[in-house]
């Protein structure tokens, strides 16, 4: 435990099954959950950890309570400013807290929609790409196109929405939608989906059928088993993902909680030209890291009917590859869209 400046931080580190260490870094005043640090160290005395921007290199004392050192903290893309920085082992209990409000997970069966929605068309000059958060009581969407729309509630891709409108595709609007139902608790990402489902039916007159289509896809599969790539001990925290930009054009990039189906769909972020479809048969929730070239976060051509080569290398160390097949693919087939009704 320590104090920033302005504000108190826990570190948390563990040992994985490997030996090696990891660890989190909790704002504690804002809540219990924390992003994944990127490389944590300790050779006695010297321990040390980095996460994003942020470094940070200090020497545990011989009492092993405290350990006194430098945090360094980025001020723009090039500066850094330094600040004194000791961690305070904490016992039971002198543990800081979170003492802010907490909603405990809403019941798997629950069935919630939302109350209130607010649709409006965005701004023309409406700058950035879509962005939305699932996962909340209240769900927030900008720039979202109502295919966009779509592929949010069904969790699919724009190769697999069909048909509709053309401005479908075209007319963007911002969305915020909120519950104020009796229905106790957060829900999931899986609720929050069905809950922009049953809006756009209700706001949208959305009417679709699902059916399936053949694709040519990239199957990621499990080519051996890798210790670079573990269970994550919280299986029931949404996916976190935190990044670190290196002087020679690599990007480290370090998930926690991520499922494979939401490491495949990151990806296709990227890799645009074929659907990533999860058949490496690991469930759940896992705790991994992978480098990659700056670069291949550009547009990025097939070679060899495989993807960009720095994916290709990126996943090799957690023991994954990419097979080029054909699969049928879910399609949700749009019968009927209409302009969202008034607010």
């Amino acid at each position: 435990m320590a104090t920033a400046p302005s504000q108190r931080v826990v570190v948390k580190v563990a040992k994985k099954d490997d030996g090696s260490l990891k660890g989190t870094l909790v704002f504690i005043d804002r809540g219990t959950d924390g992003p994944p640090l990127i490389t944590v160290t300790y050779t006695a005395p010297d321990f040390s950890f980095e996460i994003g921007g942020i470094s940070y290199h200090g020497k545990m004392s011989v009492d092993g309570k405290t350990i006194a050192g430098t945090l360094l903290m980025p001020t723009g893309p090039e500066t850094k400013e330094s600040h004194e920085f000791t961690l305070e082992r904490a016992a039971a209990e002198t543990e800081w807290t979170y003492s802010g409000p907490t909603l405990k997970p809403m019941a798997a069966d629950a069935d919630p929609r939302f109350d209130v929605a607010t649709i409006k068309e965005s701004p023309p000059d409406a700058r950035g790409g879509v962005q939305f958060i699932l996962g909340r009581r209240e769900f927030k969407a900008a720039n979202c196109t109502a295919s966009e729309l779509i592929k949010i509630a069904y969790f699919v891709r724009g190769r697999q929405v069909d048909g509709g409108p053309k401005w479908l595709r075209e007319q963007k609007y911002d969305v915020v939608a909120q519950t104020d139902s009796d229905i106790a608790g957060q829900p999931s990402e899986a609720q929050t989906r069905v809950m922009v489902r049953k809006l756009l039916e209700e706001r949208f007159g959305l009417k679709v059928h699902l059916t399936q289509r053949e694709f040519t896809v990239y199957a990621m599969v499990v080519d051996k088993p890798s210790p670079k790539i573990s269970k994550s001990d919280a299986q029931d925290k949404p996916m976190m993902l935190v990044g670190k930009m290196d002087d020679d054009g690599q990007n480290t990039l370090q998930f926690a909680n991520s499922t494979m189906k939401e490491f495949g769909d990151l990806m296709m972020n990227f890799i645009q030209t074929h659907q990533i479809v999860d058949e490496t048969g690991l469930k759940g929730k896992y705790d991994f890291r992978i480098t990659i070239q700056r670069s291949a976060f550009q547009s990025s051509p097939s070679v060899d009917d495989l993807p960009d080569p720095a994916f290709v290398q990126a996943i090799q160390p957690l023991g994954l590859k990419f097979v080029l097949k054909k699969e049928p693919l879910e399609v949700v087939a749009v019968d009927q869209m209409n302009m969202p009704s008034a607010n």
